[in-house]
């Protein structure tokens, strides 16, 4: 991979290690789509990596509201979280299929399109939405402290 425009640092730890393995997973794929798009790879391997992004991102989703209801996450917060991946797997599509864009009768590719969208979508997602429930995770472990601690 010659150019990786998202990095997993520390500032997107949950605390979660299953979450924080998906999250990085998530990372490393999207990576690999946008490096595919940047080197004009064959449609058919960017659209095999974007369908291993989709397919994991359902999946890691799917785990992920499972667990917000686990921890007894506040139901209304869980279907806006999943209200909010329903959008995001949406616009994944929309902005695969807007990448290109006439310019002066040529079709130009646009990589940077798809790299302000996954990098707000993995990067904004994980540290405004998921931060939420980061802290009720914290909360909830604190409270587990205090209780076996009178």
């Amino acid at each position: 991979m010659a150019e990786k425009f998202i990095a997993w640092g520390k500032i997107f730890e949950s605390g979660v290690e299953e979450i924080d393995n998906e999250h990085k997973m998530l990372f490393h794929i999207a990576n690999q789509f946008y490096d595919n798009i940047r080197r004009g790879d064959d449609d058919a391997v960017v659209f095999e990596t974007l369908n291993k992004l989709i397919r994991y991102a359902e999946t890691h989703f799917r785990r992920e509201e499972n667990m917000l209801v686990e921890i007894g996450y506040p139901e209304e917060k869980v279907l806006r979280h999943k209200a909010h991946h329903q959008k995001l797997i949406n616009q994944i599509f929309e902005v695969y299929e807007t990448q290109f864009e006439v310019i002066n009768d040529r079709i130009v590719d646009q990589p940077d399109k798809v790299k302000a969208f996954l990098t707000d979508w993995l990067i904004m997602h994980i540290l405004t939405e998921d931060r939420d429930y980061f802290r009720h995770i914290e909360e909830q472990s604190l409270m587990s402290v205090e209780d076996a601690n009178p």
